[in-house]
């Protein structure tokens, strides 16, 4: 009797062994047929398009994390595993290179615009002075310590000379992604953000979008590739022979 107890253990235990195993090798191979890219948060609408192409074409999975370039940054530099740094800032990316010692340059992805949402209909004036109307309660803007977009704004408010008069107006939030969640639940309210993200919103969500091309607000995006995985240099590689060059444009991007 304790012998047939004995025997059903062990088989019990072997199977349980091989269970395990095979969970094992299926997430080794999920692990390796996946990349990890931490990307400005403006770029999100981009980088989920380029994520269905790697996915179809090279059976690659990528696991995109968003946010503001500064907080992207502390994060990698405090150990957050990453393949790919996307910024939307040179000098934040480099001080990523910089303070992991990374050898691999930082290269130009693309270069992205701001752009002016809202849900009324107003004319727009190139001294800026529209946003002082009354009707407009909020100015919902990225956070200017975090978010290169939002400095940019920040700074075009003060070369306008309305920097102190829309201060009471101006709601800062944690990302240029992040301005639409306070944009959408907002009354009497107008959106300062990246243009790149003109996808997320429904066509119902704005009367009034105005792209500013002024070449003085341009954002340019750059990447670090923080290790030579196969998949992060395969990734590199197809950034720079312009692989997604169409999906670039078609998200305003250039």
């Amino acid at each position: 009797m304790h012998l047939l107890v004995l025997r059903r253990c062990q088989k019990n235990y072997k199977i349980i062994i091989l269970f395990a195993l095979l969970i094992f090798i299926n997430c080794s191979q999920q692990e390796k047929n996946s990349i990890k890219i931490s990307s400005a948060s403006s770029l999100s609408s981009l980088l989920d398009s380029i994520s269905l192409v790697l996915n179809k074409e090279y059976s690659l999975d990528c696991i995109n994390t968003f946010g503001a370039s500064g907080i992207l940054a502390n994060q990698i530099i405090n150990n957050v595993k990453s393949d790919i740094f996307i910024s939307a800032d040179y000098d934040i990316a480099q001080k990523v290179k910089s303070d992991l010692k990374i050898k691999n340059e930082l290269k130009l992805l693309c270069s992205g615009s701001i752009a002016i949402f809202s849900r009324d209909l107003f004319l727009f004036d190139s001294t800026y002075q529209f946003l002082l109307n009354d009707s407009i309660k909020r100015i919902i803007i990225p956070n200017i310590k975090t978010s290169p977009y939002g400095k940019r704004i920040h700074q075009l408010f003060k070369t306008k000379g309305i920097e102190e008069k829309l201060s009471k107006k101006i709601v800062y939030a944690e990302s240029a992604q992040k301005v639409f969640h306070l944009y959408l639940n907002t009354d009497n309210c107008i959106a300062i953000t990246a243009h790149s993200l003109k996808n997320k919103l429904k066509e119902t969500d704005y009367k009034t979008f105005i792209p500013l091309d002024n070449p003085d607000l341009k954002i340019d995006y750059y990447y670090l590739r923080l290790n030579n995985s196969k998949n992060a240099i395969l990734l590199d590689s197809l950034f720079q022979n312009k692989a997604f060059d169409k999906l670039i444009k078609n998200s305003g991007l250039n």
